[in-house]
This record gives structure tokens, C-alpha cells and sequence, in this order.
């Protein structure tokens, strides 16, 4: 560019003299036109600057359109990441989901699988007490006890009952489900004072009740297959019940209107134990299966965002070799007149004509009239 400025200096030096040297050359008080010659030099000349000037915005607009380019291809490239926060947003709330839905599986499954087996065990148990009783007060009258013993055995056999036996109003032992553990107790519940609780095993003959009992009843030779943490928290929200190992059902024996005795039944939970131990399971599997359902779901959702993301950045980033327009701001020609581009197409240059005074002539000065063409209709 200033090789340009340069040329085109010394070439309008060179026009200018011309001109001067012509003037010195003709006679007074005549007008000369110059040649077609200089007017098409001046021509060429301001075409060039044109040219020049055209270029120059044209040069500049193509890199202020690339930069916009590069800067619009940088934010879409911003937006078009992964998604990562939506993903894990969406993570954490099917996790939560996940677990308020096993949690509200195991506690509405275990107390109503419970309060099931509690229910069905407290029906059929009081009905087989009514049915011992029956056949233990025939069995005394007669002083036959083998019948009462084999419908205690074959309970036992069935996993009703885990242990029957029939004693008088002191604990001595009439009929016990098993032989074996009768010669351990020597003929007497008394001798295990902390595994048979007399006082709720002579519980309806001191009343003087025909009812049939149902009631927790504390094994002290067994315990509960939990720890102390676990206990507290199934006691506190899922069965209250929970630290006391099984049951005892019992009626008592009336001979000729009296009560005599009484025919105990001892039933464990263990079938409390395990429905919460496979409850339990279920619910942990229940809760691996939709984390891992959550996981892919968060995933596929993430991925999905973005492709749409990526959708709309490609609709609206330009094509290559596409101009970018209606955001680059236009050069302001106002602030430098200089500046502005001269478009030689709708110019038409005049014919310069030359004033030259006569020597001696009263007037001092004397000058060029339109050394420079412009555009006809604007002189």
C-alpha cells in the first residue's frame, strides 16, 4: 500500500508539470483544452485508487468474516459438548427413585408378609391347641397318652409346631412331643426355669380360663439372627415384635370342672426371619436392577440432548465459503473521509480547462480550473 501512495504522487507530479509547461508555451488570453490523453491518465489514476480501496475493504471484510466464523464455530463447539451436568442431574434422581422405591418395597412387603404369617400362624395354632386339648383330657381320663403323642409328632414333622408338650399345675411333664427331651428335663419343666417361663405356661389354669392364649414367648436359649443395630431399626419400623424368638400357644385341661393342667405349643418366627431375609434380597436386587436401569437411562438422555444440541449448532453455523452477514458492523466512512472507497463505474471525467492571464495583466493571480476531473453534474 505505500508503494501506491508513492507512484501515484510522482505520476501527478508529472501531470501537474505538463500542465505547467504547456501554459508557458501558449500565447496570452487564450483557452486550451487539454488532450484526451491526460484526461485518461487522471482517469486510470483514480480508478486505480478505487481499485485499491476496494480491495482493501474487501480484504477486511473477508477477515472480520473469518474471525466471526472461527468465534460462532467456537461457541457452537461450546455448546455442543456432552451434556454432563443434565446426565448426572438426571442420575441422581432416578437413584433417588430407585431407592425409594425398594425401600417402600421391603417395608410394605415385610409388615404385610408379617401380619400375614402372624395372622395364619395364630389361626391354625389356636385351632390344633383346642383340638390337643380335647384329646389330652380323654387321654387322662384314660391314662392313654400314646394318641396325644403322635399328633405332636407328626406336627412337629410338618413344621407347624416346633415343640408340644402337656403338664399338671406343678410342671410335671404328662406327654412331651419329644422323649429324649423329657429325660433331659427330668420329668419337670421347673429344671429349665430360664428356657420354660412357668408363669405364662400356667398362665390360663391360674386364671381359670377355656380360651385359647397366643402370645410372644422369649426362647433364651436362642437368639435373634440380628445385630443389635438392625434389631432396633425392624423393631422401631417394621415389627415390633422382632427381638422375641417365637410364640406360645396354650389352653387349659379341665377334668371334672377343674382345671388340672395345661397343653403348650412353641412355634419359632424363623418364618418371620425368613420372609424379611428374602424380602430383603428382593429389595436389594429391586434397587441394582433400576440403578443400573437409571445409569443407562441418564446416559441415552445425555446422548440424545446432545445430538439435538448439535442439530441446531449445525443449522445455524455458516457454510463453508458463506458470508457472514448482518452481524459485522460496518466501517464507519464518516469518521475518515479518506477512507472512503471511490467506485469509478457511475464517473465521468470532464475536460480540464486551462485560464491563462496576459503578462502585465492587472490581475495577480492566476490559477488551473478543474485540474482534477469530477463527476459531471457535481462540478
Amino acid at each position: 500500500m505505500p508503494d501506491l501512495h508513492y507512484s501515484t504522487f510522482f505520476y501527478f507530479s508529472d501531470i501537474l508539470l505538463c500542465q505547467y509547461n504547456l501554459q508557458k508555451s501558449f500565447t496570452p488570453g487564450h483557452v486550451f483544452r487539454l488532450s484526451y490523453f491526460i484526461n485518461i491518465q487522471i482517469f486510470i489514476l483514480q480508478g486505480n485508487f478505487s481499485l485499491q480501496n476496494y480491495t482493501r475493504y474487501e480484504n477486511e471484510d473477508t477477515i472480520k468474516s473469518e474471525i466471526y466464523g472461527n468465534r460462532l464455530m467456537k461457541q457452537n463447539t461450546r455448546k455442543t459438548r456432552f451434556p454432563t451436568g443434565i446426565t448426572i442431574f438426571i442420575l441422581v434422581i432416578c437413584l433417588v427413585i430407585s431407592a425409594s422405591v425398594s425401600s417402600s418395597y421391603f417395608y410394605f412387603i415385610t409388615r404385610k408378609g408379617i401380619e400375614d404369617i402372624t395372622t395364619a400362624t395364630e389361626k391354625y395354632s389356636k385351632t390344633l391347641a383346642e383340638a390337643f386339648t380335647e384329646v389330652a383330657e380323654l387321654s387322662y381320663r384314660t391314662r392313654q397318652y400314646r394318641r396325644l403323642q403322635t399328633l405332636f409328632q407328626e406336627k412337629i414333622q410338618a413344621n407347624i409346631i416346633d415343640e408340644a408338650f402337656f403338664v399338671k399345675d406343678d410342671g410335671s411333664i404328662i406327654v412331651h412331643s419329644s422323649s429324649e427331651r423329657a429325660k433331659e428335663l427330668k420329668g419337670n419343666i421347673l429344671t429349665e426355669e430360664f428356657h420354660y417361663n412357668i408363669d405364662l405356661i400356667l398362665y390360663p389354669l391360674r386364671k381359670g380360663s377355656r380360651d385359647v392364649f397366643f402370645r410372644d414367648y422369649q426362647f433364651s436359649v436362642t437368639e435373634v439372627p440380628y445385630r443389635r443395630d438392625i434389631r432396633k431399626f425392624l423393631k422401631e419400623y417394621i415389627y415390633p415384635g422382632i427381638d422375641v424368638r417365637g410364640w406360645l400357644v396354650n389352653r387349659a385341661v379341665y377334668i371334672n370342672k377343674k382345671p388340672m393342667g395345661t397343653v403348650n405349643l412353641l412355634i419359632r418366627k424363623d418364618s418371620i426371619y425368613s420372609l424379611i431375609e428374602t424380602t430383603f434380597k428382593e429389595s436389594k436386587y429391586l434397587l441394582i436392577l433400576m440403578s443400573s436401569a437409571s445409569l443407562l437411562f441418564s446416559i441415552l438422555t445425555g446422548i440424545f440432548i446432545n445430538i439435538r444440541y448439535r442439530q441446531i449448532a449445525r443449522r445455524h453455523e455458516p457454510l463453508p465459503g458463506e458470508e457472514v452477514t448482518g452481524i459485522i458492523p460496518e466501517p464507519d466512512y464518516a469518521s475518515s473521509p479518506e477512507d472512503q472507497p471511490v467506485i469509478a463505474g457511475n464517473i465521468t471525467p470532464s475536460h480540464v480547462t486551462v485560464v491563462y492571464e496576459e503578462k502585465g495583466s492587472n490581475q495577480a493571480e492566476q490559477g488551473i480550473k478543474d485540474a482534477i476531473p469530477v463527476a459531471a453534474g457535481k462540478r
